[in-house]
């Protein structure tokens, strides 16, 4: 493999202008905008490296809209596997990622899979294998102009490259907030001079909660732009103006800037990159936004029902127990394996951390509205493998392991929302020894299933469901096995029992 260290050691310099007549937002709303447009102020931003592995030749992917998506197939396809731009130069083409760290902010772009390797800290290969393309939510927060995103080299470090044949550019994506293009040329050093010419690309969904979300909605659209669409702000002096048929001439990266004037998150999903094509839909054409509807059934929903929602970014069960302070435990998630029986059963977390710490468990719920990654159950040299995922009830007494027992009896039930590629346990723990459980099937999609105590009863549990119920000190949701098997999971929501469901997040089963 090709090691590829630093493409740009050094920073970007950022200078933005205010919207006014004449800027390249054509078909973008003002709604759009909130992160699209470029403002009148100068920045610098750390520009961070990645080193990727070119792959397959790219095709057309079907979006779910009525009208095919075409990815231009000259220069890149996520859809395919490819990880690096073919722009002509084995030492270019390569995808980074930039933050306004220094400028005194604190936004990022947070990647829904590990990213990098032993030549890389960015090497993008496991995130287009995820998404299909390069996907991330974007954190706006702190400055008076906070931004980040993405883009790809063009030329080496230090240098530039002549791309006019290219005519333009095309950009298959899917995206919840508006993302200026620009065509970087380079300054002096390893500097990149980003007050160049840009066009806005508007937005094409709204209010999908999380990036699992929006990739699963696979609502992209395709838009191109020619050179001489991209103009430079309109506060730069005409003498020093850049024309973006100029700027293709002496190119250094295609930018990808998401910013703002407060603080926002949103999350976008880059399919392909191509040359121009006047066939294809134009870059100021309006885009009809799809508002993201995840369960026909929520209208009906009650949402007081609802005890815990990762795609609303909770981090805690609201058991209603537990005395609310710092180091109370009640409620909030662990994960639990048989390692300690000789098996060799674990969580492939998608972040690269421990589950049982704090931060990791808020990236999770940050990148996937949920407990998401893939459930290796491997009984080792144990009798069964035993793994899974639970959250306690109450608070512990003083000297005692387990948290106290509670009645939960007016719940009435409980409805779990979850995906997972193996069947679950759900259970009630009432000690270390005695449980009462529920057996989930298997789902690849998201779906909430509700269920009554009584419903219960038709598993051989030892007592009736509505007893247990009185004394829970636990639930989980995990797999006893002895069979090894891998799979998909995603825990997303969890609510006091309700005929319609509790959550709204999912397809809600029904018997």
């Amino acid at each position: 493999m090709k090691k590829f260290t630093k493409i740009l050691a050094g920073t970007i310099v950022l200078s933005l202008v205010a919207c006014s007549e004449g800027n390249k937002t054509s078909g973008v709303t003002e709604d759009d905008n909130a992160i699209g447009e470029n403002e009148s102020s100068s920045s610098v931003v750390q520009l961070s490296s990645s080193s990727v592995l070119e792959s397959s030749s790219s095709s057309e992917v079907q979006g779910s809209s009525s009208s095919t998506v075409v990815i231009v197939p000259e220069l890149w396809n996520g859809a395919k596997g490819m990880t690096r731009v073919n722009v002509g130069n084995d030492d270019a083409g390569y995808w980074f990622s930039f933050a306004d760290s220094e400028m005194g902010g604190m936004s990022r772009v947070r990647y829904p899979v590990n990213v990098g390797n032993e030549s890389s800290d960015e090497d993008m290969e496991e995130l287009v294998s995820y998404c299909g393309g390069i996907c991330a939510t974007i954190e706006l927060n702190g400055g008076s102009m906070p931004m980040a995103g993405i883009g790809f080299t063009v030329a080496e470090n230090g240098a530039t490259a002549d791309i006019s044949e290219w005519e333009g550019v095309c950009v298959t994506y899917s995206s919840d907030f508006a993302m200026n293009v620009l065509l970087s040329a380079t300054g002096a050093g390893d500097t990149l001079n980003l007050d160049a010419p840009f066009i806005t690309l508007p937005k094409t969904i709204k209010n999908a909660p999380t990036l699992d979300q929006l990739l699963s909605a696979d609502k992209v659209v395709t838009r191109c732009a020619k050179w001489s669409d991209f103009e430079a702000p309109l506060w730069v002096p005409d003498s020093s103006r850049l024309s973006g048929e100029a700027a293709a001439k002496q190119i250094n990266a295609i930018v990808f800037v998401y910013k703002s004037d407060s603080e926002k998150v949103g999350m976008f999903d880059i399919k392909g990159i191509g040359k121009y094509d006047a066939t294809l839909p134009q870059w100021s054409e309006p885009v009809k936004v799809t508002d993201f509807v995840p369960n026909s059934s929520s209208s009906e929903t009650d949402s007081s029902l609802c005890l815990w929602n990762g795609a609303n970014g909770d981090y805690r069960v609201n058991t209603g127990f537990g005395d609310g302070s710092e180091t109370s435990r009640a409620g909030y998630w662990y994960s639990f394996d048989d390692a300690e029986q000789g098996g060799a059963s674990w969580f492939e977390w998608k972040a690269d951390c421990s589950m049982n710490e704090a931060d990791c468990m808020e990236y999770l719920i940050d990148v996937c509205g949920g407990l998401c990654g893939k459930m290796h159950v491997n009984k080792g040299t144990a009798r069964d493998a035993h793994i899974g995922v639970a959250f306690r009830l109450d608070d512990s007494e003083p000297g005692e392991a387990l948290p106290r027992s509670v009645d939960i009896t007016d719940w009435g039930g409980i409805c779990v929302t979850y995906m997972s590629k193996i069947g679950l346990d759900l259970v009630l723990g009432i000690d270390s020894v005695d449980y009462f459980s529920f057996e989930l099937d298997d789902s690849a999609e998201l779906v909430e299933k509700c269920m009554t105590w009584d419903d219960f009863d038709e598993y051989e549990n030892e007592i009736p469901g509505a007893e247990a119920a009185k004394q829970v000190r636990f639930i989980s949701l995990e797999q006893w096995s002895g069979e090894s098997m891998t799979g998909d999971i995603n825990i997303v929501a969890i609510g006091k029992y309700s005929e319609t469901g509790a959550c709204g997040v999912g397809r809600l089963l029904k018997e």
